[in-house]
C-alpha cells in the first residue's frame, strides 16, 4: 500500500472478510487519470479513501469512474480508528452509476447497525434502490435498507437451520 491510510483501512476490510483488490484499473476521467484505491468485487464497487472530506476535483473523478464503469463507488473520508472512538468524523459519498450521490456520516451508521459489514451491504442496496438527489441524507433513510437487510440475512440463516437435514 502506498500510503498508512489505506493500509488501515485494508485491515479493516480483512477483518470483516471484505475482499477488495487495491489499485486495481485506472481510468481517464474528465480530469485526467486517476486510480481508485480498492475495488470490492462482493459489492461490485469502487472505494478511495481520503482522510479528510474530499475535494470537488476528487469528488468529480469518483463520479466520472462511476459513470464510467456502471458501479457504485464510495469516497470514504477519515480514518478507521474513529469507528473505536466516541469522537471523530466518517463521511461516506456514495456515488451512483449515473452520477447522482449522497453524502452521509457513516460513522453513525455504523454505531447505529452494530455490523460494519452490514452497514457496506446497505450503502450499496440503498444506493441501487433509490433516485439520489445530491445532497447530505440523514442514517434514519438509510437505516430503513439496513434493517430490511438485516431481516433478509436472519430469516436466510433461519431458513437454513430449519432445513438442515
Amino acid at each position: 500500500m502506498r500510503s498508512k491510510l489505506e493500509a488501515r483501512w485494508a485491515s479493516v476490510m480483512d477483518k470483516l472478510n471484505i475482499a477488495y483488490r487495491y489499485e486495481y484499473q485506472i481510468f481517464v476521467t474528465s480530469l485526467g487519470q486517476y486510480l481508485p484505491d480498492f475495488f470490492l468485487p462482493e459489492f461490485e464497487a469502487w472505494m478511495e479513501i481520503k482522510p479528510i472530506f474530499p475535494s470537488d476535483v476528487e469528488q468529480q473523478k469518483i463520479i466520472d469512474v462511476s459513470i464510467l464503469t456502471n458501479k457504485v463507488c464510495f469516497l470514504l473520508s477519515g480514518f478507521p480508528t474513529s469507528l473505536n472512538q466516541q469522537k471523530g468524523y466518517l463521511g461516506l459519498m456514495v456515488v451512483k452509476p449515473d452520477g447522482s450521490y449522497f453524502h452521509t456520516d457513516f460513522k453513525a451508521v455504523l454505531e447505529s447497525l452494530g455490523d460494519k459489514k452490514l452497514a457496506f451491504i446497505s450503502a450499496v442496496k440503498f444506493a441501487n434502490a433509490y433516485p439520489l438527489k445530491n445532497q447530505f441524507f440523514n442514517i434514519s433513510e438509510l437505516m430503513v435498507i439496513a434493517n430490511l437487510e438485516a431481516l433478509s440475512i436472519n430469516q436466510y440463516t433461519h431458513n437454513k437451520e430449519v432445513n438442515k437435514p
